[in-house]
Order: C-alpha cells, then structure tokens, then sequence
C-alpha cells in the first residue's frame, strides 16, 4: 500500500486505532511508517481536510517530499496546468471508486464572491456539456 492510501484509511480511524492500523499497514517499513505518522500530525494540527497538506516521496529521483494537498476523496498527482487564479491538478480519486480525475483548484486569495460564483456557472456550464474533447464534471464542492 502506498503512503497516501495509509493515510486516507487511518485519518477515519479513532486515534486509539491508528497505531495498531499503522504497524500492520506499514509491515515493518520505518520510513513509510513515519512518512504516514507524520502526514496525520498535519492532518491532526489543520483539522481541515480541505487544506491538509501531505507528503508524498518522488519515487524516481527520491527528493525531498513536496507538499501535495488531500481535498476529502481525492490524492492529488501532480500539476498539470495553471493560471493566474488557480491550479489544475491529475488526482485520483479513492472513493467511491478508483479513477484518475483533474482537479481545478481556486487559489485562496482569489476565493471572492464573485469569482467564487464564475467558478460555479463554469461547473454548470460543463456538467450540461457531453462531447469527448470536453471534460465531465463527476462532482463539484467549496
């Protein structure tokens, strides 16, 4: 299991279930038990899931972790675009099902009612639209 799934699995769990979880998920990796550990005192001290940040290792060039953020269901990738008012991310998507999605993120500074409510007629605008060069909207949310 990669740190991400561990994470996702043991923030729902009482806090006096996660170390039991996290010995058997984890199955003796120290690095991959800490890495998890400490995405939960993130996740502890934020006590929003909508801004945890999590750390999650490059596998190919073993950096430093970045910071990649968890929004409920969804384990953000990478960034695949931006712009000057937000980010779009390749996430995947953990529940109810497995599927690889894009994420289009306001940035916060920008988050005003009326950019807010843009955002929300472009949801609209999408979700109405079925075309295979156009993206489906499968959910939407603040």
């Amino acid at each position: 299991m990669q740190e991400s799934e561990i994470f996702l699995i043991a923030r729902k769990l009482p806090e006096a279930e996660q170390e039991a979880y996290l010995k058997e998920a984890c199955a003796g990796n120290v690095e991959l038990l800490s890495d998890v550990k400490e995405l939960l005192a993130v996740y502890q001290r934020q006590k929003k899931p909508e801004s945890t940040a999590i750390y999650l290792r490059n596998q190919e060039t073993q950096q430093i972790p970045k910071a990649v953020p968890v929004i409920d269901r969804f384990v953000m990738q990478r960034v695949i675009g931006q712009g000057g008012m937000g980010t779009v991310y390749l996430a995947e998507q953990q529940e109810p099902v497995k599927r690889q999605v894009a994420i289009k993120l306001i940035r916060a500074e920008y988050a005003f009612p009326d950019i807010v409510a843009r955002f929300q007629q472009e949801q609209q605008t999408l979700a109405l639209m079925d075309h295979p060069n156009i993206a489906r909207v499968y959910d939407a949310g603040i």
